[in-house]
């Protein structure tokens, strides 16, 4: 009995990895096939204008680092922050509200993509259009910086719960409300707050916050691997 018990277990995850290599494989024969079928014709993207906005945007992601691969000429903060600003333009479009895949037919949920979409469209263009003013700016942010820097926090807490879950989220909205209200905190965690200005100031505005070391490697290096192995596999 014992040992009928070992077999049972040692066979199932077996079978779940060999189900996810099958998945795996018909993932990339259906990418294949469409592929071919766009390229002669008979696929028409603007059927689903969500996969073909998914398509547009990672494009662009893969044309943006070729290009700083092959320059080199972006300022960091700026790459850093239009590389973070596709992410979650991808995000949105492959992690969608109430549907399993961008392909499905669009439902209710599909109305809190586009917000998002559009709302990270919107700091985008506010911030490159003017990015050198921006980076003078900061550590004396306008009203209108904040404002957008808020929202971009928000679409990064977001991106994060359809990602790597509820977790994550609420640890950084703990050590987020500890900054603002650190008055009221017991003990060793007391201490002065942080206005909304200097957080947002500190996270957004700056290459100590989400615009880190880590996201820094990512745009600069990580990336370009993993699109380049892909090509290769």
């Amino acid at each position: 009995m014992l040992l009928l018990k070992k077999k049972d277990m040692s066979a199932t995850p077996e079978k779940s990895l060999q189900e996810k290599m099958i998945e795996k494989e018909e993932a990339a024969a259906t990418k294949e096939r469409m592929a071919e079928e766009l390229i002669e014709g008979k696929l028409n993207p603007f059927k689903n204008p969500l996969a073909a906005a998914t398509a547009i945007v990672a494009l662009t992601l893969s044309l943006l680092h070729i290009f700083y691969a092959y320059n080199g000429v972006i300022e960091a903060w700026t790459l850093r922050f239009t590389h973070v600003c596709l992410i979650l333009l991808m995000c949105f479009l492959m992690k969608p509200t109430g549907r399993a895949s961008v392909k499905d037919k669009p439902c209710l949920g599909t109305v809190w993509d586009i917000v998002c979409i559009v709302a990270t469209l919107a700091v985008g263009i506010y911030i490159l259009s003017d990015i050198s003013g921006f980076q003078t700016r900061a550590g004396a942010l306008t009203k209108t910086d904040v404002f957008m820097g808020t929202v971009f926090i928000v679409l990064v807490l977001v991106a994060a719960r359809r990602t790597v879950g509820n977790v994550m989220v609420i640890l950084c909205l703990f050590f987020l409300a500890h900054t603002s209200f650190s008055q009221y905190f017991p003990g060793f965690l007391n201490g002065p707050p942080s206005s909304l200005k200097s957080i947002v100031n500190w996270i957004f505005a700056s290459t100590e916050g989400v615009f880190s070391t880590p996201v820094g490697v990512m745009a600069s290096y990580i990336f370009l691997f993993v699109l380049f192995t892909y090509n290769l596999l």
